[in-house]
């Protein structure tokens, strides 16, 4: 740790974070405890004049099922507020049970536009501001050099980034320390049109569903980016809904392979 003295007396300690990923180690190392939160907006006030989102239910048990399989904590938060998602996002920052975590997992499931707006049920808020910026390097220490999944079908955004400093546990429990971008291990997962975003009452959306059923399916080996790459091949060639089509799109700063299966 640093100490830092601000004016004559304040004293402010930074924590650099641990990590059990080595600098040099071709995978993330995700043996340790996994969590995914979910925030899913069925239903929005009518002072929105947006509409329900139907079948949801069905991704969030496909979701819950899929992930809790593999060993992660699901929590599942309904028709948050925008107060609810930066109190989530808050607690996710400053819980000391972050700071145990390997991996990190956020679904979001609502209606949002291509400039990062997203539907909380009583107002919008910015996918960047209060998703993304939470999770990087310098807000987040506590996850810093681990891999943070985002699926979501919203948008994305692009700026310089700055970095931070993390150490790594070793086996003779000694401490190495590396400088990482501060938007580095992150993973964004999308649909890139908000135009066609099917989804049927019965069995759910196109793209969670097939994004639970390949990771399912996945082999032991196997990366998240193959993964990812059959789940939109999978999607881009579906032909069972008229003329409508769907594309996801990627967003990846993860620098190392990661394996859901091991």
């Amino acid at each position: 740790s640093t100490n830092m003295t601000l004016g004559s007396s304040t004293k402010v300690c930074i924590s650099e974070p641990t990590v059990t990923t080595p600098e040099n180690s071709p995978h993330y190392v995700i043996s340790g405890p996994k969590k995914v939160f979910v925030f899913n907006n069925k239903k929005f006030h009518k002072n929105q004049s947006v509409s329900e989102r139907v079948g949801t239910k069905r991704d969030v048990a496909a979701i819950k099922e899929t992930f809790e399989k593999l060993g992660w904590t699901v929590v599942i938060i309904n028709d948050p507020t925008c107060s609810e998602v930066r109190d989530t996002m808050e607690e996710i920052r400053e819980s000391k049970e972050t700071r145990e975590l390997t991996a990190l997992a956020i679904f979001i499931l609502s209606h949002g536009d291509n400039n990062g707006k997203i539907y909380a049920y009583d107002f919008y808020y910015d996918f960047k501001k209060e998703i993304l910026n939470c999770l990087t390097a310098s807000e987040c220490p506590n996850l810093a050099g681990k891999p943070k999944l985002i699926f979501t079908q919203v948008c994305k955004e692009k700026t310089t980034h700055s970095s931070a400093l993390i150490k790594f546990e070793s086996d003779d429990d000694g401490y190495s320390t590396y400088r990482i971008p501060d938007f580095s291990d992150v993973l964004i997962y999308q649909l890139a049109s908000y135009n066609n975003c099917i989804c049927n009452l019965k069995t759910g959306s196109w793209f969670i569903q097939a994004l639970c059923n390949r990771i399912k399916q996945c082999e032991v080996g196997e990366s998240i980016l193959q993964t990812l790459m059959k789940v939109s091949h999978d999607i881009e060639t579906r032909h069972n809904w008229g003329f409508s089509k769907q594309q996801p799109f990627l967003q990846s700063t993860i620098d190392r392979d990661l394996y859901l299966k091991n």
